[in-house]
Parts: structure tokens; C-alpha cells; sequence
């Protein structure tokens, strides 16, 4: 259940924690604080697959999880809405950094949760 999805979020915590130093170690704050976004949005799943690990049955563990991740969806789709609509395009642009990896999590989920 899970457990090759959780090694994918692992990695891709890992792996955005070793850019975000490396950008910030070039002086490029911007974007080191983007790949920081990010590796929330992945360390974020993997909690939350934790939690779901937590479930009886693999079919209630994947529904939690995937309830999770679309209510997460939502909500940076709705904030990054406002954002737009009160002319923050910085914010609107983290939101937009926060759905593209989450939309990351949702195809390895596919690829990964039976493997």
C-alpha cells in the first residue's frame, strides 16, 4: 500500500531540499524559495500518506489519501482565485507552484500506490 509512492515523496523532499541550498548558495532567493514550495507540497502528501497508512483496508487508505490531495486541490485552486482577483500576482504564482506539484503527487499516486 503505498509504499513505492512513499519512497517517490522521500526522494522528491530530499532531492528539493538539495536545490533549494544549491539556488540559495548562487544567490538565486527567488527560486530557492520556490523549490522550498514545493518540498512542502511533497512533504505535505507524505504526511498525509502517512496518516492514510493508518487506515484498515488499502481501498479506505487510498480513498483518504486521494480525498486529501483533492481537498488540497481545491483550496489552492480557490486562494490562488483570489490572489488574481486582488492583483497579487506573487501570490497567485506560489499557489500556481503548489498545484503543479501537487499535480506531481497525483501521477506518481497513479503510477505508484499498487506498485
Amino acid at each position: 500500500m503505498g509504499e513505492s509512492l512513499r519512497e517517490w515523496l522521500d526522494d522528491r523532499v530530499g532531492r528539493s531540499a538539495g536545490c533549494e541550498r544549491v539556488l540559495r548558495e548562487d544567490g538565486r532567493d527567488d527560486e530557492a524559495t520556490f523549490e522550498r514550495i514545493r518540498g512542502n507540497v511533497f512533504d505535505i502528501a507524505r504526511t498525509v500518506l502517512d496518516v492514510a497508512a493508518r487506515q484498515d483496508e488499502d481501498g479506505a487508505a487510498y480513498a483518504f489519501f486521494i480525498g486529501r490531495m483533492e481537498r488540497l486541490h481545491g483550496e489552492w485552486c480557490a486562494a490562488r482565485e483570489r490572489a488574481l482577483e486582488h492583483g497579487d500576482e506573487g501570490g497567485a504564482h506560489v499557489e500556481q507552484i503548489k498545484l503543479e506539484a501537487l499535480s506531481e503527487v497525483l501521477r506518481a499516486t497513479d503510477d505508484l500506490w499498487a506498485a
